[in-house]
């Protein structure tokens, strides 16, 4: 399971007993420790109209700003020991690709909802608010990989298009790989139309619809990207989890349904080690 932590300055965080384990710096945040203000309050790492951190142009409607974001990633990167690092992130579509970022100077924001890299000194990071956020690392440290993972996400394949950039590009193989899945909307609140229902069903994620008599179809995005882990050929003891929602726990996390879109976003960060360990989890 995950476990909370809060530094000194108030910021708050989950991390990944599995990935401390082989000193990975990574982070799944909370609303907790930024300086955005309300309906944003506080640690907002992305803008509800969708702007990408990084753009200068605030859209008519949003009420939080680039420097409040910025601020706000650099409160998160110092907590994880990255003060200094390159920040990498994806104009992210709800879709099934995923990029592989090899220049610590990456600074375009390509569409796509997954980062792979073995580059130091690059922080990867997506951006959710009920979405389910996935950190991927090999057993020593040297490839990983942050995924964006919507419904849409999770029936295209997101993850398997990410795991065959670790399988083809990195020579990673799944039994290699630690997984880290983070908060996101639980199944009790995430209803859902016939046809989202049917389309899990057609990817062979039958198992996270759950159908009850008199009421519509709600999914489990958790159990669905945790079995398609498992398909994918990664041992359970290799996958930290939580129970959390981002819709019922409303003190701790932003939710574009729960708040009907106007919200701030929680993001997960994953970097690798500066130097890599040879050891097994």
């Amino acid at each position: 399971m995950l476990e909370r932590v809060v530094s000194d300055e108030g910021l708050v965080i989950y991390r990944s007993p599995l990935l401390t384990r082989i000193d990975m710096p990574h982070a799944f945040t909370t609303r907790h420790g930024g300086v955005s203000a309300p309906p944003f309050d506080s640690l907002n790492l992305g803008l509800s109209c969708g702007l990408d951190p990084g753009q200068k142009t605030v859209p008519s409607g949003a009420t939080d700003t680039p420097e409040h974001i910025e601020a706000n990633y650099r409160r998160v990167l110092a907590a994880m020991g990255c003060p200094s690092h390159r920040h990498a992130w994806v104009h992210q579509v709800h879709g099934s690709d995923c990029i592989t970022v090899t220049d610590a100077n990456h600074d375009h924001h390509p569409n796509a909802d997954a980062q792979i890299t073995c580059t130091p000194g690059v922080v990867l990071s997506i951006r959710v608010a009920d979405c389910v956020p996935i950190l991927l690392a090999d057993e020593t440290g040297r490839c990983v990989a942050a995924v964006h993972a919507g419904w849409r996400g999770v029936v295209a394949g997101v993850l398997r298009s990410t795991l065959a950039h670790f399988r083809q590009d990195m020579g990673v193989s799944p039994r290699q790989i630690i997984a880290a899945v983070g908060p996101c909307i639980g199944a009790e609140h995430f209803e859902v139309g016939p046809e989202v229902a049917e389309a899990f069903h057609r990817s062979g994620l039958s198992p996270a619809v759950l159908d009850s008599p008199g009421r519509r179809p709600h999914v489990d995005l958790a159990l669905a990207v945790t079995r398609q882990l498992f398909a994918a050929g990664i041992d359970g003891g290799r996958i930290d989890r939580t129970d959390l929602c981002s819709f019922r726990d409303a003190d701790d996390f932003f939710s574009h349904r729960r708040d009907r879109g106007v919200t701030g976003r929680m993001a997960a960060l994953l970097a690798v080690r500066q130097t890599p360990s040879a050891r097994p989890a």
